[in-house]
């Protein structure tokens, strides 16, 4: 059974069990717009031994992350994941690498990247915090991924017949929806309560005609 810390919660230090095994271990970060979610694995298992949640952690992580010693050891494999604040999907024949903008509008705060999708002819656009590449540049042995990206690399149309995926996080609703091994609906909502939750996937059910065994399957926080 994983661990949720509570003696280190509040203060983001790392504690001294795991600082000690820390070349035997893959420390998962997740960051998103209202916190921080740090994790770690066994490598070998690949089963989570320690678990940790600051939800309300937006700003400095990358400092944070210093201070509370996350860095100073090597751990065996670094994962960082990032929410997008907002993304989009294109095919590979519409891509220009130095064309993004044209796709997603910048900000002054955020940047623009982009990541192949695997198995398809996609590319997903995003837009993020600048923060992700100072929090990157912290570990260069780390593997950066859209969250979406792992998203939907979970809900391909090859291994899923019909289904309706939901990601659900930060006031955020993207859904998919999968019918006969072809994707029918790729979108993103704004979505501030369960209500609005209901309302969307419903929508998406009604007017997609779907059928009785199109399994729904969510993630995501909340």
């Amino acid at each position: 059974m994983p661990m949720l810390s509570t003696d280190y919660a509040h203060s983001m230090q790392l504690s001294p069990e795991w600082l000690n095994q820390a070349d035997h271990l893959h420390l998962g970060i997740h960051i998103h717009s209202e916190g921080l979610m740090i994790g770690l694995f066994e490598v070998h298992s690949k089963q989570p031994i320690w678990l940790m949640d600051a939800p309300h952690l937006s700003h400095n992580i990358a400092q944070t992350l210093q201070q509370g010693q996350w860095v100073q050891p090597f751990f065996r494999k670094v994962s960082i994941s990032f929410s997008a604040e907002s993304w989009t999907v294109i095919p590979q024949s519409f891509f220009q690498p130095d064309q993004l903008s044209a796709w997603i509008e910048e900000t002054s705060n955020s940047q623009l990247g982009y990541q192949n999708l695997q198995q398809e002819s996609n590319v997903l656009i995003h837009r993020h915090s600048k923060d992700i590449e100072h929090i990157a540049a912290l570990y260069p042995q780390a593997q950066v991924n859209c969250a979406i990206k792992m998203w939907l690399q979970l809900n391909t149309t090859l291994a899923h017949t019909n289904v309706l995926s939901a990601w659900i996080e930060a006031d955020k609703l993207c859904i998919e929806l999968i019918q006969n091994h072809q994707r029918i609906l790729l979108n993103q909502f704004e979505a501030k309560s369960v209500e609005d939750v209901l309302y969307f996937i419903s929508a998406t059910l009604q007017q997609n005609t779907t059928s009785s065994d199109t399994e729904i399957v969510l993630m995501g926080q909340d």
